[in-house]
């Protein structure tokens, strides 16, 4: 078992200066009582690690994983990870370190392209949502407005017309999304 599968998450208590490691006993209030610290930080989980094991880990993952020719990108990577204000101070390439730098410095710069993605999506997902409410608050009346469905006539599949009735119904539903 690795460095990283033994450590346990320290949480900074808000009354004190100590600490109080999560065990699986330890109540949720406790647990969550550190969430609400206005100023509070998640400490990083590769933060304690030494750089050997940090970086034998990486070698066993990539074995374990068939990515034994991009071990020395995923020890890069890994190093970064553990310390990402230290970048610079790391063996990175010029454009590495560039392209580490352009992500500190323009956080929000992405491609017009992913915005675009994000907001068709969400268009969508209003829409089809706007449909599936419409369509089941539907079902309620249209049958009888229309005179689809038992309308007088026995219900249920004695109905001559319940296969018909049935399929107009779904039709009628599914017309959103097949438009």
């Amino acid at each position: 078992m690795t460095a990283l599968h033994k450590s346990a998450d320290v949480l900074p208590s808000p009354t004190s200066t100590s600490t109080k490691t999560w065990t699986p006993s330890t109540s949720l209030s406790a647990c969550t009582r550190n969430l609400l610290i206005p100023n509070a930080r998640i400490r990083n989980p590769l933060g304690d690690i030494p750089r050997e094991t940090l970086l034998a880990d990486v070698e066993a993952f990539a074995h374990e994983n068939g990515l034994t020719d991009i071990i020395p990108q995923l020890k890069k990577g890994a190093l970064v990870a553990q310390d990402p204000t230290n970048y610079e101070n790391l063996d990175l390439t010029d454009e590495e370190k560039q392209a580490l730098r352009q992500e500190v410095t323009h956080k929000w710069k992405h491609p017009m392209a992913l915005y675009v993605t994000i907001v068709v999506c969400s268009i969508g997902a209003a829409v089809q949502g706007w449909d599936q409410t419409g369509s089941n608050g539907a079902n309620l009346s249209f049958p009888d407005e229309f005179g689809i469905g038992a309308g007088g006539r026995p219900a249920g599949p004695d109905n001559p017309n319940h296969d018909r009735d049935n399929w107009i119904v779904g039709l009628v539903n599914a017309a959103p999304y097949i438009a």
